[in-house]
């Protein structure tokens, strides 16, 4: 494009190229973390200083070791 400057190509041209593989990349990147669970659960338990902790494995922690199973914020 003639005059575009740098930020107007990335976001009208290469952003929406990139769409279907950023999307494809997220999806399963979150599938994984759901599915990673158990090896983290039973080699690490976490990590040291949470370094393996996931979404999952915090939500696990959280409700059942601690048992704060509501909702609201603190």
């Amino acid at each position: 494009m003639d005059g575009a400057s740098k930020k107007q190509t990335f976001f009208n041209i290469t952003l929406p190229l990139l769409k279907p593989t950023l999307f494809f990349i997220i999806s399963l990147n979150t599938i994984r973390s759901f599915q990673i669970f158990a090896e983290i659960f039973t080699m690490t338990g976490g990590g040291p200083s949470n370094s393996t902790q996931t979404v999952v494995h915090y939500l696990y922690q959280t409700s059942f070791r601690q048992f704060e199973m509501d909702m609201h914020l603190q």
